[in-house]
């Protein structure tokens, strides 16, 4: 173990965790923390004086703050044999990268190994951690500007979670306090980089960089996890993987996310709109219903219904059979498999089950042809839960959970077997969000959208 003697940086050049062209990352300790330890080598210090400044700056507020940036312990200029001059910078220890964990997953699938779904469920957590870090670094002013996988650490909380964190600002540059962007191209990994970005890169010249660019990159990065390793402009053929060509190509789009990735899909291409204006911002990103927890996709749901509670208003009548119309024209454009009549998607037992009430109440009918009916039956039941029968609300096979009812296994099911429900009724409402009889959605739900491309539009 080596010491940088007036310093509480150790490291020993037996355990090298990582190596670029730039620097050297080490397994050591600052104090009596374990810590990676990144050694910059001498010629490149200069580059590395940037992040130094805004890793500094960001030091004290990231533990109050965020919780989703690396923490810098400290850094310390070094004099090495010779007279040249290393940066050592000590940092928080991860476990390994996102580029790392996405690997071991598809090992885990391949292999058939038991872990593999709870390993998977894990990835869309990652991805939301690191767009937290980026959200606290734009609203700070800084850009990135070399997002991917392997900038995406994953650590383990002292209650045994796992969360990731935006790490390595070897590129990042702050914003000026008079514009959107700064006049640098910089130069980040080029199979992550944005169209301008590498535009510029090719051509050597600088270019007006905003924080369009981290989207981009954020997006490819995010599809890249929850593809299981496929980077979504790495087309191979029998000439090799063009994957920098692709990015600059306007008509080469990133591919796509297929089943039950619709909500995912959908964000990941957003951002990865090959026009910087018509990204999303990371506020937009981090409020998308991809992010959107079990609950709050089941309060959706619920409001969506009691808007449209009023069965005589003109303007709700319209909406309603617009909405349906554009969501059967969206499963076939998605090719969503069994898209028919959605209570023969249910089953004929489980339609039959719905029917039945242990109340003397008349049984309400739903068109399995409107998806509006199916929001109504979701609330209804959801709602009114004590009138289902039994074998609904207490058996382990439907929603019931050691004898009572699971609001959670309850939406839950829907989510499953409709999972393109929630971002197509979320796309096709946001141009009637407006409307007064939507003011729940629009305040709930859209607050923080500047706009939402459209799945399918008539």
């Amino acid at each position: 173990m080596s010491r940088l003697e007036g310093t509480d940086i150790n490291y020993s050049d037996d355990f090298v965790l990582g190596q670029g062209a730039t620097s050297i990352v080490y397994k050591g300790s600052y104090g009596i923390n374990p810590a990676a330890i990144k050694r910059v080598m001498s010629e490149f210090v200069d580059v590395y004086k940037n992040e130094l400044e805004i890793w500094q700056g960001m030091k004290k507020k990231t533990e109050a703050d965020n919780v989703n940036i690396v923490t810098l312990f400290n850094w310390t200029a070094w004099e090495e044999a010779g007279g040249t001059i290393s940066y050592y910078f000590a940092m928080e220890l991860a476990l390994c990268d996102l580029g790392s964990r996405v690997k071991h997953v598809k090992q885990l699938r391949d292999s058939n190994d038991g872990q593999f779904i709870v390993q998977q469920n894990k990835l869309p957590n990652f991805i939301y951690g690191a767009s937290k870090g980026l959200h606290w670094i734009h609203k700070s002013r800084i850009l990135h500007r070399d997002v991917k996988p392997g900038n995406v650490l994953i650590f383990k909380t002292s209650s045994g979670e796992e969360i990731a964190k935006l790490g390595d600002f070897g590129m990042s540059r702050k914003l000026s306090e008079t514009s959107t962007g700064t006049n640098s191209a910089g130069r980040g990994t080029s199979d992550w980089m944005a169209p301008e970005a590498l535009q510029a890169m090719n051509e050597d010249e600088p270019f007006y960089s905003t924080r369009c660019i981290d989207i981009f990159s954020l997006g490819m990065t995010s599809h890249y996890a929850l593809s299981l390793g496929i980077h979504p402009f790495e087309y191979k053929s029998q000439f090799g993987r063009f994957i920098m060509t692709n990015i600059l190509q306007d008509s080469v789009p990133p591919s796509k996310l297929d089943h039950p990735h619709y909500e995912a899909d959908h964000l990941f291409q957003w951002m990865m709109n090959k026009e910087p204006s018509k990204r999303p911002k990371i506020i937009e990103v981090l409020h998308h219903p991809f992010f959107w927890s079990v609950k709050q996709k089941r309060e959706f749901l619920v409001d969506l219904a009691r808007c449209f509670d009023s069965k005589t208003d003109v303007d709700l009548g319209a909406i309603r059979k617009e909405v349906d119309e554009i969501y059967k024209k969206n499963l076939v454009d998605l090719k969503v498999p069994k898209s028919g009549n959605w209570l023969q998607k249910m089953g004929s037992k489980l339609e039959t089950l719905f029917a039945k009430r242990k109340s003397s109440k008349g049984t309400k009918k739903y068109n399995g042809d409107s998806v509006m009916m199916l929001v109504e039956l979701i609330r209804d039941k959801y709602m009114h839960f004590p009138d289902m029968v039994d074998e609904l609300t207490k058996s382990d096979e439907y929603f019931g959970m050691g004898g009572s009812f699971s609001e959670e296994k309850f939406i839950y099911y829907f989510l499953t077997t409709f999972p393109e429900l929630i971002i197509i009724l979320f796309c096709s409402l946001f141009g009637k969000r407006k409307n007064p009889h939507l003011n729940t959605l629009r305040y709930n739900f859209y607050a923080h959208f500047v706009t939402v491309p459209v799945l399918f539009s008539l």
